[in-house]
């Protein structure tokens, strides 16, 4: 989105309040004060199970938001040793999440005078979308703050290049770092704080713009937060997800880590067709949530369908999905590489890469890909894609298990030197 730069940017001149407001800065203090004319209907209101108890029903999580940038500060707490040279810039933004969490107790406390309450009927709206803001900001720093440890990584690349990852993620989002961010935030909540104290506010133009710029915000937050974080119907029936549930921690690739990337067109309307049809077996996120990949499978036929959906921030969300019946696989060192293939089932091109931090995980989706694919009741040439490569194979015989001859092999990943055993059954009709 276009807008992204002007989100809560005020850097411009080094002046605060320099956005142009579109509403008479009059009408809040009109606002606030026939509030304070009023009779005590609203308060009355809000006893009797009113709309308005949603709104007071919704303050109680200003402390939960409190801890939330509690939290936050914490966690960034592992970043000072590790990357030295950002150590100003992080204990600055430790500060502030601390500060934060003092000015929204704050908030709270004066939520509780009753004296102030019909004030804070007025304002409850903008104290929401500051609130709501907050803790969709804290929810993506906390889920990037973790990644460093996603897949037992503790190397201190890792941590530098997660930091990167934060200061990245929220300047593409709205043009400023996320102390900055914090600071604004801060500076609404006095200024709402005065308001709701004075019954007026003593700087306008100073509300109305900040009012403006977090409502710009939150927009783009619910549209983000809204695609990445709705949970998928995973289903229980099948042997997949379970399966996947069970992996252990894995061993980290030594290569430097690429980029995942869907090369695909978006297709409108996707995922609301799969959602019908499909059941959800897998939800695999990456790039820290901005890709998302999906297995589907349909119960009566065993049709199959791998779906991304990808969130860049700023940028237009893009959905592609493929039948596994039509793609191949293959891995190229810490990736997966997915390519469409032909009728004839030869490669045509490629389609998607996955990059995967650990050798597990990569080995597990590959064969579940395989697998899943394979019980597709749709007939094509076989694709000759089941090797994984990059292993040496270090034994090879031939077994028996149940009145089942097998093709035992041992391999050896050249990267990790993790060992793997591969079973194959070579006759009856499971072969």
């Amino acid at each position: 989105m276009e807008q992204n730069a002007e989100l809560i940017d005020d850097s411009d001149n080094g002046n605060k309040g320099s956005i142009e407001t579109d509403s008479g800065g009059p009408g809040v203090q009109q606002e606030v004060s026939e509030l304070d004319n009023a009779s005590g209907n609203a308060l009355s209101a809000i006893a009797q199970g009113s709309p308005f108890n949603s709104t007071y029903a919704d303050a109680a999580t200003l402390i939960s938001t409190a801890e939330m940038a509690q939290d936050c500060g914490s966690a960034l707490s592992i970043f000072l040793n590790r990357v030295p040279d950002s150590s100003t810039e992080i204990t600055a933004l430790i500060s502030q999440c601390f500060s934060t969490s003092s000015a929204m107790r704050h908030l709270d406390t004066i939520f509780h005078e009753s004296k102030v309450r019909k004030r804070w009927i007025a304002l409850a709206e903008h104290v929401e979308t500051l609130k709501e803001c907050l803790r969709f900001t804290f929810d993506d720093a906390l889920r990037l703050i973790d990644a460093v440890s996603d897949d037992l990584v503790v190397s201190e690349f890792s941590y530098s290049q997660a930091w990167i990852n934060i200061e990245h993620h929220f300047k593409k989002e709205s043009n400023n770092t996320l102390t900055r961010r914090l600071e604004l935030s801060q500076e609404f909540i006095e200024v709402l704080s005065s308001i709701i104290n004075m019954g007026f506010p003593q700087d306008v133009d100073r509300f109305e713009d900040l009012r403006r710029k977090f409502e710009r915000l939150l927009v783009v937050q619910e549209n983000e937060h809204g695609l990445r974080r709705k949970a998928p119907n995973i289903s229980n029936d099948h042997w997949l997800p379970s399966l996947w549930k069970r992996l252990p921690a894995g061993t980290l690739f030594s290569a430097r880590l690429a980029r995942s990337q869907c090369f695909a067109a978006h297709m409108e309307g996707v995922a609301a067709r799969l959602a019908e049809d499909y059941q959800t077996l897998l939800e695999l996120p990456l790039e820290n949530g901005n890709m998302i990949v999906q297995l589907y499978h349909r119960l009566h036929d065993s049709k199959a369908r791998i779906f991304i959906r990808t969130l860049a921030p700023g940028s237009a969300v893009k959905d592609c999905c493929l039948p596994l019946a039509r793609s191949m696989i293959e891995r190229n060192n810490s990736r997966l590489v997915l390519k469409r293939v032909d009728k004839s089932g030869q490669a045509d091109e490629d389609w998607a890469v996955l990059q995967f931090r650990s050798y597990e995980k990569l080995v597990l989706f590959f064969c579940m890909f395989i697998a899943l694919r394979a019980q597709d009741c749709t007939r094509v040439r076989p694709i000759l894609d089941y090797m994984i490569q990059d292993e040496e194979q270090l034994f090879r015989g031939i077994i028996t298990d149940d009145k089942y001859r097998h093709g035992l092999q041992v391999f050896q990943d050249k990267d990790t030197k993790v060992a793997r055993l591969q079973a194959s059954v070579l006759t009856g009709e499971m072969k």
